[in-house]
């Protein structure tokens, strides 16, 4: 078996590039534009993906890794014909406004190793343009590049499930993380889990949601968004509040201040 492994350094902040990696639909507008220009998702995992040249490839999601920020997926029917293809995109950051990609591959037979290589050169030349004015866009919009982060926080607040809150936790806080308020602060995964759960318990299991109230500004490692709590009936406002949040250099929170309008 061949393994082929291509990277570059790509001149954005981490969480920036490791948005678009994960929005598995969305690989011929976040990713790779020009590379691919189409994609169709045929079921929750599956994609068929249209290559510039017209190809078009059948790929299956094997999973996504928000705490290393790696996406592995397979090739089950494309225009090589490969007896095996599996592959993963991860991000390593490379500094706070800077990362490293990394494209793996793992193909059968070996003869196909000379053409994979060439087609992830043309793959990478076409990532690195996307991400780099995709940044560029986002710093003008002051909100896109953070808009993956900020659904994942709200849906940990409004998750019923504790086990898969806790997962959610980690996967948007550093392990170091801390949720400051105006009567507590609570630091590390365990802490910061224990502060959500109390927030669900209070007013998410009573029918009540948080929600994001506008677009978000940022700066450097750090974001400002406004939220607000809606009643059972969805569309009452019974609360709202600020949020500014301080970023590692992996896109995870390191300080989140909360601020409730009085």
């Amino acid at each position: 078996m061949a393994t082929i492994v291509r990277d570059a350094v790509i001149a954005a902040p981490p969480a920036h590039c490791w948005d678009a990696v994960r929005s598995f639909s969305a690989l011929h507008e976040r990713l790779a534009r020009g590379f691919v220009t189409a994609v169709t998702m045929v079921g929750e995992r599956k994609r068929e993906v249209t290559f510039f040249s017209g190809a078009v490839a059948t790929e299956m999601l094997v999973g996504i890794d928000d705490h290393s920020m790696r996406l592995a997926y397979t090739v089950v029917d494309g225009p090589l014909h490969a007896a095996h293809y599996n592959a993963s995109a991860q991000v390593v950051p490379h500094g706070a406004q800077r990362c490293r990609f990394v494209w793996t591959i793992d193909v059968l037979p070996d003869e196909l190793a000379s053409r994979t290589a060439e087609l992830m050169e043309a793959g990478l030349r076409a990532i690195r343009t996307t991400l780099d004015g995709r940044t560029a866009g986002a710093a003008r919009a002051g909100t896109d590049g953070f808009r993956g982060l900020l659904e994942r926080y709200v849906a940990a607040w409004n998750e019923p499930d504790a086990d898969k809150r806790l997962t959610a936790v980690q996967n948007v806080w550093d392990e170091r993380g801390t949720c400051v308020n105006a009567i507590a602060e609570y630091c590390g995964w365990q802490e910061v889990a224990t502060a959500v759960t109390r927030s669900f318990d209070s007013w998410v299991s009573g029918g009540y949601r948080f929600r994001q109230a506008r677009a978000p500004v940022s700066h450097h490692n750090t974001v400002r968004f406004a939220w607000e709590m809606v009643g059972p009936d969805g569309g009452s406002v019974i609360s709202t509040g600020t949020n500014f949040l301080v970023l590692s250099e992996q896109g995870r929170i390191l300080s989140d201040h909360q601020f409730a309008d009085a």
